[in-house]
C-alpha cells in the first residue's frame, strides 16, 4: 500500500482520529469538532465553527490546555489570510 492509497488513507484516518462529530455547542451555533486520538497530539480536539464575520477556532490539549502544535496552526491559518475569531 502507498501513502495514496484509499485504503490506506482510511487506516491511517481511523489510528489518527478519535472522534468527528458534528453539532451544536450551548448558544445552538453549529460546530465541527475533531478528537485526535494518536501521536503528540492524542487526546488533543479542535472545534469549528462558522460566523458572519468568519470562523471560530477553539483548539485545546487533552487536559484542556493550549499546546503549542495547535497554536501554531492556528498562526499558519490566520497567516493564510481565514478570518479568525
Amino acid at each position: 500500500m502507498t501513502a495514496t492509497d484509499p485504503r490506506a488513507l482510511a487506516e491511517i484516518a481511523e489510528k489518527v482520529l478519535r472522534s468527528l462529530r458534528v453539532g451544536a455547542d450551548g448558544s445552538g451555533r453549529r460546530v465541527v469538532q475533531l478528537e485526535i486520538g494518536a501521536g503528540a497530539l492524542a487526546g488533543a480536539w479542535i472545534e469549528l465553527s462558522r460566523e458572519e464575520d468568519g470562523v471560530r477556532l477553539r483548539m485545546r490539549g487533552a487536559a484542556g490546555q493550549e499546546h503549542p502544535e495547535l497554536v501554531a496552526l492556528e498562526a499558519a491559518l490566520r497567516a493564510r489570510g481565514i478570518p479568525m475569531l
